[in-house]
């Protein structure tokens, strides 16, 4: 802190008259250390307070009981000359303060305060505890104390045992304090950003790339850790003996960033060989047709809709063809092991080898057309399929009918992974069911629902076909036109609803569509979810400690109390445990978080002549 200390005029009243006091000094006035009652106008708010934000309208309540009753609890002070610097009581003060620019009381009202000799250390500490207890400062207030702390002498591991904090959240606080820089600060002051967020942004070593990390990464804070590992190359990836390489290793004092190898290319080196040796293991024990080592930093390689890629992931009808790949990442030394890869060019060669067999190709289907010109067979085309498209337009049941095959592609269906994992299975089954009969034609049904599963070595994901059983277009369309126009429309709509919207995997904090939201509103969707909906531990887990808070305060109007309640315990786990307790209470109120619910729906649709008839007024 920089400055000097003046004396305060008397007549001050306003708390951003208080000069800055850089080191105060330890007074020996016999009324040290006791109870007095001091004239408003000798004293002056402490600009140690790290709290730094007051709510107006709880100031006025405040001042309304102290004029009603008086200071009901003392203040905190420390003499600077003259006058008394407000240590603790902050609130209380400019309560007081302003009664006094209001008239209603005199500039030397006594007020109540506890007088003792303190340093700035000590007056620092005295103030933090008691925001802390009342759960009164802001993330970045407590982060900015904990910092002055550390610059007046205090060690991390001191703060931690006079506030009952583990040191390494301290340590996090204290780096938010000194290394985010003040965009970032605002974002979380904003609460535009979580607290773990901000943790994890500050571990960026510029402002630059905390401002990118910022504007263009809006993940959750292990996602941001791991982007700002990336190309490191992790002790806990390596696949050879660590200790016998000797290889020399960089290690954060409290975990925040993995230890790394700080000579990556030998390390990468090493890692190649020891994965070439498993390689040979792996051939010789005969397991695969084939093992291969790659070398790629895409974390969903291989892609199978890339023609381009020389593998890709198969199932179970290509389980012969299957070889093993030991896949490095070179950004960070991390392995992949893929067990369900095989070479496209053979899997390709499989596919042709199958189709022609089961359907071979006409003799000299297009004879009759040698030595006509591209452009005449191109007009023959566009002619052909103009009057095509003019009859089907005018058949509602072909229309469905082929809408239902667009959906099936050639002859298979694939229904969102998102759809199968978040139905519950007795409602899965009720969609298969229903499903096989109303295609069944002539006792077979057209689409039989099975599940099949794409997977590495990390995870599996499933995938519900509907199974046209590798019929020919035509002959499916044959199949499906035998169906009535309403069940069809019964299919498509099936078909629609499990295949409408996403899940942002990518960017959770994205809020529904307008589209999704109005159609929700128009079907009451959002009174089925109230009946449904549950709190969980796991969904209080999932937020910092200030909007458990927020939640309480949502929750309010469903179960009076709550907010008093929460707000008034001191750590995270407690709210959650106490926010439990109301978990019945508040599903019979058929409570659900707006975090939960569809947004407001946008303004109803204009026609087009309303919008003609406002631009001519």
């Amino acid at each position: 802190m920089t400055g000097t200390t003046e004396k305060p005029s008397k007549k001050r009243t306003k708390a951003e008259a208080a000069p800055p006091i850089e080191h105060a000094p330890v007074p020996t006035a016999p009324s040290e250390g006791e109870y007095q009652k001091v004239p408003f106008n000798t004293t002056f708010p402490s600009p140690l307070n790290p709290r730094k934000h007051f709510e107006e309208s709880s100031i006025q309540e405040l001042a309304e009981s102290i004029a009603a009753h008086g200071v009901q609890q003392n203040l905190v002070g420390r003499p600077v000359g003259e006058q008394i610097e407000i240590i603790a009581g902050g609130r209380r003060w400019r309560a007081v303060n302003t009664l006094v620019a209001s008239g209603r009381i005199p500039v030397d009202f006594p007020v109540p305060v506890l007088v003792k000799p303190l340093t700035d250390l000590e007056a620092l500490e005295i103030a933090t505890a008691e925001n802390v207890q009342r759960r009164n400062m802001t993330p970045l207030e407590e982060a900015n104390a904990f910092a002055q702390m550390v610059d007046l002498g205090d060690t991390v591991d001191e703060i931690a045992r006079k506030f009952g904090y583990k040191p390494k959240l301290v340590a996090s606080r204290v780096r938010i304090s000194k290394h985010l820089c003040a965009e970032v600060k605002q974002h979380l002051e904003e609460r535009k950003i979580t607290l773990g967020q901000a943790e994890a942004i500050s571990l960026a070593h510029s402002a630059a790339l905390q401002i990118e990390i910022l504007k263009n990464y809006h993940w959750d804070p292990k996602h941001i850790i791991n982007f700002l590992q990336k190309g490191q190359f992790l002790v806990e990836y390596a696949r050879f003996d660590v200790a016998a390489s000797k290889l020399q290793t960089h290690k954060d004092l409290f975990g925040d960033v993995p230890e790394y190898f700080t000579n990556k290319q030998k390390a990468l080196e090493l890692q190649i060989e020891a994965l070439r040796e498993q390689g040979l293991r792996l051939r010789q024990e005969g397991q695969f047709p084939w093992v291969e080592v790659i070398q790629n930093d895409n974390s969903h390689w291989p892609s199978n809709w890339d023609d381009r890629e020389e593998y890709m992931t198969v199932g179970e009808e290509h389980k012969e063809l299957c070889g093993f790949v030991l896949q490095l990442m070179p950004s960070t030394g991390q392995v992949r092991e893929l067990n369900r890869v095989a070479r496209r060019k053979e899997v390709k060669a499989k596919e042709k080898a199958q189709r022609v067999a089961k359907y071979p190709e006409p003799e000299s289907a297009n004879s009759t057309e040698r030595g006509i010109t591209q452009g005449v067979l191109l007009d023959t085309h566009r002619f052909r399929l103009l009057h095509l498209r003019r009859a089907i337009k005018n058949d509602l049941r072909i229309g469905l009918v082929l809408t239902i095959m667009g959906l099936a592609g050639e002859h298979e269906i694939h229904i969102h992974r998102d759809y199968i994992n978040s139905v519950p299975d007795p409602e899965k089954k009720a969609f298969e069911a229903a499903m096989i009969q109303l295609t069944t034609v002539q006792e077979t049904p057209i689409f039989q629902p099975h599940f099949r599963e794409y997977y590495s070595k990390e995870h599996t994901d499933h995938m519900l076909l509907l199974s046209g059983k590798e019929l020919r277009p035509h002959e499916l369309y044959q199949l499906l036109l035998q169906l009535s126009e309403t069940t069809l429309l019964q299919v498509l709509s099936m078909l629609v609803a499990s295949q409408f919207g996403d899940v942002p995997t990518h960017n959770p904090k994205n809020r529904p569509s307008p589209l999704a939201n109005l159609i929700a509103s128009q079907l009451g969707v959002e009174t089925e979810m109230r009946k449904h909906w549950e709190l969980t531990e796991e969904f209080l887990k999932g937020h910092p400690k200030d909007m458990v808070v927020d939640l309480a305060k949502e929750a309010e109007f469903h179960c009076p109390g709550i907010y008093e309640v929460i707000s008034n315990l001191s750590t995270r786990k407690d709210m959650i445990t106490k926010f439990m307790e109301y978990a019945q209470q508040l599903r019979e109120k058929e409570w659900v978080p707006q975090l939960v619910l569809f947004d407001d729906t946008p303004e109803p649709f204009k026609p087009l002549n309303d919008l003609e008839g406002e631009q001519a007024k």
